[in-house]
């Protein structure tokens, strides 16, 4: 067989072109957002990203950002809808918030898992 000849194997879960689009050039919310600070307009830091949560049955997509504190300790968390957020010259920007604004949201707190 030379290399025009091409056997394309179909299995349950093979990627399809688009998938394989997605894949190459998509974000990674490990290595591109968990851990990374958010900043405002003017390149601020207000916080840092710890975790992403997917909705189970819409599209929506919420990232939980660490505010206040030190190192750590004294932090609270917000939740803060992802399609907020931007990429400009600072990294994850929040151009419409401050660390005034995010200390003004309700705290998020992980419900309970419930069996």
């Amino acid at each position: 067989m030379d290399n025009q000849d091409k056997v394309t194997i179909h299995t349950p879960f093979a990627i399809s072109p688009r998938g394989a689009e997605v894949l190459a050039t998509g974000w990674s919310v490990k290595k591109e957002f968990i851990g990374e600070p958010v900043h405002d307009a003017n390149g601020q830091e207000i916080g840092t990203v710890d975790d992403v949560i997917v909705g189970r049955e819409d599209n929506l997509i919420f990232a939980i950002v660490g505010i206040g504190g030190f190192m750590g300790l004294g932090t609270y968390d917000v939740a803060i809808e992802f399609s907020r957020f931007k990429l400009g010259k600072y990294g994850l920007l929040l151009p419409d918030a401050s660390k005034e604004t995010l200390q003004g949201l309700p705290q998020f707190v992980y419900p309970k898992a419930t069996v």
